[in-house]
């Protein structure tokens, strides 16, 4: 294998700056002023406060030489939706929120539009549509504002071939030069992620599987005249050939128009150039091996792979453990991209969870952002201060190993490559960090881990709580660490599970205190074992009706995220937002 490339390291991710710190008198900030004083530092108290607003804040230096396939991404699922999936508007708000909130990969639905012009909506629902020219301009306006580093756009296209024409035609004129039309280089290789700082990737589908001269999904783009202009005039010459083909009836509210011509549209395949939707049916076909495609996956399907071996004819001559789809899919992952999605039945906007995902390599785990639960939690804590991407851990990397893509035109040489990978997976004693490692130069995740929360102040009256004085809150918090863990023995050595994945969670609450301020000083000590591990603080009520409580107030971070010592956190309501400036947890971390 070649020499790795000189890392290109990038400046953490911070949290925009905040108003100064509002701590009020009251029993935290007496715990505070004695903490001031035993430190003995040089500098004001209110220096002092600010220091550990600073500690709370996530930021580890990024590694961009590496392809872009090794690096979780932050994913939103169904963006332009605000509220559940089957009824309320789509809206570019959904856009712009997922953007600022730091997502890298959002989706887009489109379906054929009144006069020519492509909409944005869940088909066959009763939400309402947008243009997909004004969710274009709202991308283009924020696609780089929070993050450089590459946007993909996941396109689910339902258009007939003038308005897929369109939906190029609008690409190009909208994203300009931060669209990526054309590849990097003639390597069959994915561009590291330095390479594809503000770039705008497309997901869509390539017409390669129907043309048996262009193979591997690679295309001369310099002769395709994809540009806005040629892309005008052609659509400007199919539309009288479409519009005589195209006599179904315009939609009703909601509901998609009849598709009459669904050929593939050469100008918008032209754009699927690093990832190319490749429908899943086993690791060993000529499409899994294709250096620029990604696998999308429902989290149903997924299931079945974590469970089955692959049906494909090419496996039967392996030995029955060596079937086993989970290492293959960590395998597939470490050099190609997969996408998970929520299953349909979601329709309250409820999610998968993620972990589970990212401990096969999966890159993209598509969340529904509408509303804020575990999964969202825990995504915010991979992802923030990070700008979308997370550099994937060597336990999830193959030992740092990758398949060479460069024979991805040789599709028997790639098989013999992927099973010899798989023997070499199987008889490795661990994941050990190689010259090409994934690993973090000076970030601790692994340990005894203690936490400690010393308290909270001003806690606000939950919205859902009869009662109306701050005095009568009776809060509590629960602490939770949340790891993964491998139960099948039998191939625990190496890190990998056979059959299901689980997830070890270290649950711990404090005493119930009284009035929006209260000092718990309650300690949580784990083993963390896991190189994907978080802890979670949740604040409640304890309201004492029916014996159950709703968190009010939360916080969440990826272990070794945080730095060790005191922080000041500033907390989150439910709906996602930054707590009152006034509302802050203060917490210690170390390392036994």
């Amino acid at each position: 294998m070649a020499d790795s490339p000189q890392r290109a390291v990038s400046t953490p991710q911070t949290l925009p700056s905040i108003p100064d710190v509002d701590l009020q008198p009251g029993p935290l900030d007496d715990f505070l002023r004695d903490l001031y004083k035993s430190e003995h530092v040089q500098k004001s108290y209110e220096e002092f406060l600010s220091q550990l607003i600073e500690a709370s804040k996530a930021g580890v230096p990024l590694d961009t030489s590496h392809p872009f396939s090794h690096y979780f991404i932050s994913s939103s699922h169904n963006t332009y939706l605000t509220q559940n999936q089957l009824s309320g508007s789509a809206s570019v708000d959904g856009y712009i929120n997922a953007l600022r909130r730091g997502a890298r990969c959002i989706e887009i639905d489109v379906w054929n539009g009144k006069n020519g012009e492509p909409k944005v909506v869940h088909g066959w629902t009763l939400v309402e549509p947008i243009e997909f020219k004004i969710v274009c301009e709202a991308i283009a306006a924020n696609a780089f504002e929070t993050s450089p580093y590459p946007l993909l756009l996941s396109l689910e296209t339902h258009c007939d071939y003038e308005q897929q024409g369109a939906m190029a035609r609008i690409m190009h004129e909208t994203f300009g030069d931060m669209l990526l039309s054309r590849p990097l280089n003639p390597f069959k290789v994915l561009p590291t992620l330095e390479e594809l700082k503000n770039k705008i990737i497309i997901i869509t589908a390539s017409t390669s599987e129907r043309d048996d001269d262009t193979e591997g999904g690679s295309r001369n783009n310099d002769e395709d005249g994809s540009d806005a202009e040629s892309i005008k005039s052609d659509v400007s010459d199919a539309s009288k050939a479409s519009s005589e083909r195209n006599s179904g009836p315009v939609e009703q509210s909601g509901q998609a128009e009849k598709i009459t011509d669904s050929s593939p549209n050469p100008h918008l395949a032209a754009l699927g150039i690093y990832a190319i939707p490749r429908p899943f049916e086993s690791f060993f076909n000529k499409f899994s091996l294709e250096f620029n495609h990604i696998h999308n996956v429902s989290e149903r399907m997924f299931s079945k792979l974590q469970n089955k071996p692959p049906s494909d004819i090419d496996v039967k001559d392996l030995p029955d453990d060596e079937k086993l789809t989970p290492r293959a899919v960590i395998l597939h992952n470490s050099t190609y991209l997969m996408r998970i999605y929520p299953n349909g039945y979601r329709f309250n906007s409820s999610n998968p969870y993620p972990p589970l995902y990212w401990a096969y390599g999966t890159q993209i785990v598509a969340l529904n952002w509408q509303k804020v639960d575990k999964a969202n939690m825990l995504n915010q804590a991979l992802f923030e201060g990070t700008g979308g991407y997370v550099l994937k851990p060597d336990s999830v990397m193959n030992n740092g190993e990758q398949l060479d893509t460069s024979l991805s035109d040789n599709i028997h040489e790639m098989t013999r490559k992927f099973k010899e990978s798989l023997h070499m997976l199987r008889s490795s004693e661990r994941l050990k960090p190689t010259t090409h490692s994934n690993a973090e130069p000076q970030v601790k995740r692994t340990g005894t881990l203690n936490v400690r929360v010393i308290g909270v102040q001003n806690m606000p009256i939950p919205s859902a709580s009869s009662i109306e004085d701050p005095s009568e809150l009776k809060p509590y918090v629960k602490i939770e660490i949340i790891q993964s863990h491998v139960e099948d023995k039998r191939l625990d050595d190496i890190g990998i599970p056979s059959k299901s994945h689980v997830l070890k969670e270290t649950i711990g609450r404090s005493k119930t205190l009284r009035g929006p301020t209260a000092v718990w000083d309650y300690c949580q000590k784990c083993n963390i074992n896991s190189d994907l591990a978080f802890v979670r603080f949740k604040i409640y009520h304890n309201d004492g009706i029916f014996g159950k409580n709703d968190p009010s107030l939360w916080w969440a971070s990826r272990v070794g995220n945080f730095k060790e010592g005191y922080s000041l956190l500033r907390l989150y309501t439910m709906n996602g937002a930054i707590a009152d400036p006034s509302v802050l947890l203060l917490v210690q971390f170390s390392w036994c």
